[in-house]
């Protein structure tokens, strides 16, 4: 079975963020856009960003990225917790 891709700032870049699937059911979110890494599925339940201060998401990402991120998270992520 192939290994989905790591989460990177890539799959939050503005032309990929926009082409996120949430899937409410699964509680996971389908990433297309990226076709050098394919179509992935994220759970978010695994995911940690939404946990991070986004103090630590500044040091991990471009400020841009992070943002986004931030943006993301506050508009969803309260919906899976």
């Amino acid at each position: 079975m192939k290994r989905p891709p790591a989460l990177t700032a890539e799959c939050f870049h503005p032309t990929v963020l926009n082409k996120l699937i949430v899937d409410f059911e699964t509680e996971t979110v389908l990433i297309e856009g990226l076709s050098d890494l394919g179509t992935s599925i994220i759970d978010l339940k695994q995911l940690d960003l939404h946990e991070a201060p986004e103090e630590f998401l500044l040091k991990l990402f471009d400020p841009a990225h992070a943002r986004l991120i931030c943006g993301f998270r506050n508009r969803y992520m309260r919906l899976f917790s």
